[in-house]
């Protein structure tokens, strides 16, 4: 019987355990014997394996949480300062090279 999807992973343990089950599902999806019904139907159970590794390994535990839609304004990005212009140089008078 297959293992459901975990909710979250809590530990590095499981994050190896999915990835372990990912490796796995690529394998089968990408087996030349692997029908294209089958491959439809297992796609959305390696997708939702993937997305659970991909929260855990990119911002642990806390990226299950509900995001928060309030965002602190103060760290908002700002423009970036500009250099302060500085005037062209003047380019020499090479006119005298011809004569």
């Amino acid at each position: 019987m297959a293992t459901k999807v975990p909710n979250r992973i809590e530990n590095d343990e499981q994050y190896n355990e999915v990835l372990a089950r990912i490796v796995k599902g690529a394998e089968t999806i990408d087996h030349p014997l692997t029908t294209p019904e089958r491959r439809e139907k297992l796609m959305p159970l390696y997708d939702s394996l993937v997305e659970v590794a991909r929260k855990y390994r990119t911002g642990g535990a806390a990226a299950f949480d509900i995001p928060v839609e309030n965002k602190d304004k103060d760290n908002a990005p700002t423009e970036p300062e500009q250099a302060p212009e500085t005037p062209p140089k003047a380019k020499p008078d090479l006119s005298g090279w011809l004569d």
